[in-house]
């Protein structure tokens, strides 16, 4: 990531372009989380018809549909969960370009809205190498118009474990050691 970031510098002083690598610049332009949007507002049409709602759902387990053309959504897929303010990690986390792919969680936690700690750690990886970006081009009028969010430096890569530091009551469900 440093060497894109690195490259992306030297674009921008050298031809005064701001090139957009959503992992890294995307923190630098957005101001709300910018997640997959599955079973949200974004859905997938299978061939036959069937509604799922995400690729991933529709590649790993055909059965696991929720509606089709024909009937619209029939199943109760628990849509609120899929919302990224019913997350009570993500909606106080300021990796805004993390896309918290609902799929990988459910995989992973076997909850929606909760992601895994290598998601959560690889996100705040992009994000400090984003802030360091954001340090070294702070003078792009592109960033600086477009985002008012003020990326504060972090002294962690997994927000779990900051979580379960003032959260007693879930220590025994995550079992991550630094």
């Amino acid at each position: 990531m440093e060497k894109i970031r690195d490259k992306v510098i030297r674009i921008w002083k050298e031809e005064g372009i701001l090139k957009e690598i959503n992992l890294l610049t995307d923190m630098l332009l957005l101001d709300k989380h910018d997640n997959c949007q599955a079973g949200v507002n974004t859905f997938v049409l299978s061939p036959a018809g069937k509604i799922y709602t995400c690729c991933a759902e529709y590649s790993s387990n055909e059965d696991g549909f929720i509606g089709d053309i024909k009937e619209g959504i029939i199943k109760e897929y628990g849509a609120r969960l899929h919302k990224i303010e019913n997350s009570n990690l993500c909606r106080n986390c300021d990796a805004y370009q993390c896309k918290n792919c609902v799929y990988i969680n459910r995989k992973n936690t076997k909850e929606y809205n909760v992601s895994p700690s290598f998601q959560c750690r690889k996100s705040h990886i992009e994000r400090a190498v984003a802030l360091d970006l954001k340090d070294k081009l702070k003078d792009c009028e592109v960033i600086s118009s477009k985002n008012g969010l003020d990326i504060k430096e972090k002294y962690f890569l997994d927000p779990i474990v900051e979580f379960l530091k003032s959260n007693n009551e879930f220590k025994g469900y995550y079992k991550y050691k630094r």
